[in-house]
């Protein structure tokens, strides 16, 4: 956008504006010279906050069997020009990894299912867009083992007696 104002006797500018997109924005001021001055530019940058969009993560249990698989709902609320979230897994002592990447459905929601080993920590990711911050939240699903134990082999049994003789 471009704007023509007047200056100021004490030398300066003022322009009001409200910028479509958050983050940073660059204004630069121009001015062409005359017989008296020479011509300048010199430029801005002003950040612009963005706002808060509601992101969660839900699974269909809160723990699992040991090698089940979790289903991990994503959910993103309003944004302006991105509807896409990302899905990571972490392992409790392991590596985070991109479950899935993608665009949310009509109701804002994006799923996704992961084999769990171990308690492990989901993450969904909102890179953010034009208006809206990033945001990421997180939820633990614990993962918990079957213990049996079975007795194999062969076992018998024996029988000792003892007697005695009275001298």
């Amino acid at each position: 956008m471009k704007w023509t104002v007047p200056v100021g006797v004490d030398g300066t500018i003022t322009v009001k504006d409200t910028p479509s997109i958050g983050g940073a924005n660059t204004y630069t001021v121009s001015h062409p010279g005359d017989a008296s001055h020479q011509a300048a530019t010199t430029s801005a940058i002003v950040q612009v906050s963005r706002a808060a969009t509601a992101v969660s993560v839900t699974t269909n249990a809160s723990s699992y069997a040991y090698g089940a698989t979790a289903t991990v709902t994503a959910h993103l609320g309003t944004t302006y020009n991105s509807r896409t979230v990302s899905v990571y897994a972490t392992p409790y002592g392991g590596t985070k990894t991109l479950v899935k990447t993608g665009t949310v459905d009509a109701k804002g929601n994006l799923t996704a299912t992961y084999k769990l080993a171990r308690n492990t920590t989901f993450s969904v990711s909102f890179a953010g867009d034009y208006r809206y911050a990033p945001a990421t939240v997180t939820r633990t699903a614990g993962a918990h083992v079957k213990v049996a134990t079975t007795l194999g082999g062969s076992y018998t049994s024996t029988t000792y007696t003892a007697s005695t003789t009275a001298r």
